[in-house]
């Protein structure tokens, strides 16, 4: 009978675990996510790395956080206000984690996002960021 109830409680925490650390992963990116729904790349910015390996569209380049930021600012423009922001699965280690979201605009235009970040004092610096379009 003990060993039924060990082997339950090791089934618990085994399924329940991973999904604690993912909210707690989650609640780390929530800042960045707010920032995105409100559609502010100046404030998004604060976020960047001084560099950032980027991968927009299919363009790939290291560029400045200011060469970054203007980049989200002109895909803002381009297809209007975000209409929602989701972050769909976010993992990683202590100090390297990485988000993955779905960005819908005003125009309709939907994109994946994929940021990887260190945190360092527990926060969030991005040093890529991956926007793919959805089909």
């Amino acid at each position: 009978m003990m060993k039924k109830i060990i082997n339950l409680l090791a089934c618990f925490f085994i399924a329940v675990l991973p999904l604690s650390a993912q909210d707690d992963c989650k609640r780390l990116f929530e800042p960045v996510a707010e920032t995105i729904r409100k559609t502010d790349a100046l404030t998004l910015s604060e976020y960047f790395a001084a560099s950032v390996a980027c991968d927009i569209l299919g363009e790939e380049q290291t560029r400045s956080k200011e060469q970054t930021r203007q980049i989200i600012q002109k895909l803002f423009t381009d297809n209007g206000d975000v209409r929602s922001f989701t972050i769909r699965h976010c993992s990683g280690k202590e100090l390297l984690k990485y988000a993955v979201g779905n960005l819908t605009t005003a125009n309709g235009s939907r994109y994946r996002l994929t940021m990887y970040a260190n945190i360092d004092n527990g926060k969030i610096k991005i040093n890529q960021l991956r926007i793919t379009r959805e089909a």
